[in-house]
Order: structure tokens, then C-alpha cells, then sequence
């Protein structure tokens, strides 16, 4: 058996400021950088796609659908199945109200 390496730990680098003009220049490398028009708008498609497909990709739903549908198509017995199940669940509110299923 091979014997287990010691490894020495990581050194880092301390977080505090060791200059004066340290902690200004930090502030300027945070500074936003400038986004050309083009660029903004993509950024705001993105979010409003991500908004509305809660943060799921919108390429891996698509390709899970597409992988229901494909395994349904070769199930004839389980589009009948869910084919009733629609059909009673459209049918129950109008007998709720009363009305026949010919109306």
C-alpha cells in the first residue's frame, strides 16, 4: 500500500489592507464595467426567461418534454389511460352543475 502524503496547508493572503490607498483601488477594480447596449439587453432577456422558467433552463425542459413524448408515443395503453382521465375531468364540472354531457 501506498503511504498517505502530508500535505502542508495553504498559505493565504491576508484580507486586511496593508496601505492606505489599498482599499481605494480595491473600489475601483469594482466598479462596474461599461456594457454596450446589445450586451444589457441580452442580460435582461436572460433574467426575464430565467424569472419565468423559475431559474430551470428553458433547452432542458424543452428536451424533457420532448423525452415524455417520445416515451408516450409508444404507449398506447397510457394515452388512453391519461385520454379518459382528461375527458372524466372535463366532465366533472358540468355534472357538478347538473347539466348531461351532450349539452
Amino acid at each position: 500500500m501506498k503511504a498517505s502524503v502530508m500535505r502542508l496547508p495553504i498559505e493565504r493572503e491576508s484580507m486586511r489592507p496593508t496601505g492606505t490607498n489599498e482599499p481605494a483601488s480595491r473600489a475601483a477594480d469594482c466598479t462596474a464595467a461599461r456594457t454596450s447596449p446589445a450586451e444589457q439587453w441580452n442580460r435582461a432577456a436572460h433574467a426575464n426567461v430565467a424569472a419565468m422558467t423559475f431559474g430551470l433552463s428553458p433547452v432542458s425542459m424543452a428536451l424533457a418534454m420532448l423525452d415524455w413524448g417520445a416515451h408516450l408515443a409508444v404507449s398506447p395503453g397510457k394515452c388512453f389511460e391519461l385520454a379518459t382521465q382528461a375527458w372524466l375531468a372535463a366532465l366533472a364540472p358540468a355534472a357538478s352543475r347538473g347539466e348531461s354531457a351532450a349539452a
